[in-house]
């Protein structure tokens, strides 16, 4: 099958992915806000995020050399899923202040950055929202990439296991597809 074809269907099912994606994902916090027994649903989670990232990636690796179907479409689909993925990490982190705190202090932050970093997160993640394929979603974009670099900067100083880089990695990894899919910035690599 050739590359175009495949990204024209992969282009119409990714919005599917990312949104079966979110609804694993949110399930999955609830359900352990709630004590609620999803093994299932945390089993599967793991295994659909891997298929957002991988055809997320191809999508923005195949745009880099093709005019791909619908930027915009998967641009606003990849926007809305890293939106509520932040949305729904920021809630973890507000739910549980003294540990979030209590380990920027033991990496060496100060206390207040997590609030700075969780009031960027949450103010970028709804920019992206609303803006998807404009440019304030792509510079929120930006900014978020920024923050997941500190955070794995962070983890990796500290010698945390390769498992607490994870989400971090994944979502600068989504972050760079969604910029790589992204049509004011195809628009600008195009200019040069």
């Amino acid at each position: 099958m050739p590359a175009s074809s495949l990204q024209s269907r992969l282009t119409v099912l990714f919005p599917a992915c990312c949104a079966t994606w979110l609804v694993l994902r949110a399930a999955g916090v609830f359900g352990r806000m709630l004590d609620w027994k999803l093994a299932g649903l945390a089993a599967a989670e793991p295994l659909l995020s891997a298929v957002v990232v991988t055809v997320g990636s191809f999508l923005a690796l195949t745009s880099l050399r093709t005019r791909p179907v619908s930027p915009a479409r998967s641009a606003w689909a990849l926007g809305a899923t890293i939106s509520v993925t932040f949305l729904l990490f920021d809630l973890g982190k507000l739910l549980h202040p003294d540990e979030m705190v209590a380990f920027f202090r033991a990496s060496g932050w100060p206390a207040w950055l997590h609030w700075a970093v969780m009031i960027a997160e949450v103010a970028s993640a709804l920019t992206i929202a609303r803006y998807a394929p404009g440019w304030a979603g792509a510079a929120a974009a930006m900014v978020l990439l920024a923050i997941m670099g500190g955070a794995v900067f962070t983890h990796l100083r500290n010698g945390d296991p390769l498992v607490a880089i994870g989400d971090a990695a994944r979502q600068a990894v989504l972050l760079t597809a969604y910029l790589a899919l992204h049509p004011g910035v195809r628009r600008w690599r195009r200019d040069d």
